[in-house]
């Protein structure tokens, strides 16, 4: 995959060869046009150190190709928690598991702020590339930022 970050970056992406791959819902493409590297990485370091993700827009196929691109950039690690594309907005509140989970909702008739969220939970506005960081963030070591 091929993405136009700005006139003069693009960035080249590829899923290895390889016959144990299957991802047929990842649409890496997607994810970059929604959401800059920098929120990718923040979402990246948050699935690799097993935290909260809530992915939010007012599409409801946005979480969904967003949270399986993320699943799909994993590889070769796989997720293994809870992942739900779309979960109905009036369950949120009730969704205070202990365990890591990626959950996508739909804000079209709701704001994000009136609602208490689960502690330590990273939000992602994929409507307009931010990402809420907990108060604690972990860090991926220093050099993965500079090779």
């Amino acid at each position: 995959t091929q993405i136009k970050l700005s006139k003069d970056i693009n960035i080249s992406i590829s899923l290895p060869v390889s016959r144990s791959f299957s991802h047929p819902k990842a649409d890496l493409n997607a994810l970059f046009r929604v959401l800059s590297i920098d929120n990718v990485l923040l979402l990246f370091t948050a699935l690799l150190t097993d935290r909260k993700i809530l992915l939010t827009s007012k599409f409801y196929a946005l979480p969904c190709v967003v949270g399986h691109a993320l699943e799909a950039i994993l590889y070769p690690l796989k997720y293994q928690f809870e992942f739900l594309p779309v979960l109905p907005f009036s369950w949120i509140e009730n969704f205070n598991c202990t365990r890591s989970f990626m959950i996508g909702i739909n804000t079209s008739f709701v704001n994000i702020e009136d609602v208490n969220l689960p502690l330590g939970m990273f939000i992602a506005d994929l409507d307009n590339n931010k990402v809420k960081l907990p108060s604690t963030v972990p860090s991926l070591p220093e050099s993965l930022h500079n090779p």
